[in-house]
């Protein structure tokens, strides 16, 4: 335990996470030494993979202030770690594939730490990828960021919780990822989805008015209008994500329009959507079945 101990301060772990890891003599020990032990060669062997150790103490710090048994900690280290390899192996290879990386390493950490949370929370390892795969497609016509395939698995994952399958929600978040959009517009749909969940909404009805809004090329500002216009949120949505802002304001060029307002109007390079393709969007494929309750 004391060199395990010394290579996890080497490794510059904060030492007053490591209090559960690493009993003092008089502090009443809640796990078996063998149990302990093995706590400490997960977190070191994560650590010589590369992978962040930040969630994986936190979850031991979590357990063992809750005062969780010791095989149901174990159970949660073992996962934890799964999914901080699995997202990081999905970080590394969207670089190799030309993802553009962080320019400080600390939030590349911090990005693959929200990607295990999202396998944590349910998204399958399979559809991860196939976000990475629709970024690297992506790279033939623009620019895509590590930020921008992180927030798309946060979009992704809510639009799982809310009911929809895992597969159906890559594809969408995907086809949006394919078509340019940066994290600000992943975090509108990601909005959005929050919006219809308050207002009580079918998902399926909702996700299929996404996807028609997507083949017609709209940017996430255009997007957000169409939805509000056939009934998903109610007035008190009607802004952008950063503030009051009303969502004329937000920029609702499709892929390729470069309108006046910041990022949202630069999302990417395909396709040629505009105000008024939106607009005729908007008068007609809700109409269908899409969002009208």
């Amino acid at each position: 335990m004391h060199t395990n101990l010394e290579a996890c301060l080497r490794l510059g772990m904060p030492a007053e996470d490591l209090g559960p890891l690493f009993p003092s003599v008089d502090e009443p020990r809640r796990y078996t030494a063998q149990a302990q032990l093995r706590f400490q060669h997960r977190l070191l062997a994560a650590a010589e993979a590369g992978v962040p150790l930040e969630p994986l103490l936190a979850k031991i710090q979590e357990g063992h202030t809750k005062g969780v048994s010791e095989q149901a900690m174990e159970q949660a280290c073992v996962r934890m770690e799964e999914h901080l390899r699995a997202a990081h192996r999905i970080m590394t290879q969207a670089r190799l594939d030309g993802v553009a990386p962080a320019e400080d390493p600390r939030q590349e950490r911090r990005m693959t730490c929200e990607m295990a949370q999202q396998l944590w929370r349910g998204m399958p390892e399979k559809e991860l990828d196939h976000l990475r795969e629709q970024a690297r497609l992506r790279l033939r016509d623009g620019s895509c960021s590590l930020e921008d395939l992180t927030a798309a698995a946060e979009a992704a994952t809510r639009l799982h919780e809310e009911g929809l399958s895992a597969e159906r929600a890559t594809r969408v978040v995907g086809e949006a990822l394919r078509q340019g959009y940066h994290a600000q517009q992943m975090q509108q749909l990601r909005l959005m989805v929050q919006a219809r969940h308050q207002h009580r909404g079918p998902i399926e009805d909702f996700v299929d008015d996404m996807e028609r809004c997507l083949g017609d090329g709209m940017g996430a500002g255009e997007m957000y209008q169409h939805m509000w216009q056939h009934g998903w949120m109610g007035p008190g949505d009607m802004q952008s994500p950063g503030g009051p802002r009303h969502i004329d304001d937000i920029g609702g060029g499709g892929p390729g329009h470069h309108g006046g307002s910041g990022d949202d109007d630069h999302h990417g390079s395909q396709g040629s959507g505009s105000q008024g393709n939106g607009q005729n969007s908007g008068q007609g494929s809700g109409q269908g079945g899409g969002g009208g309750r």
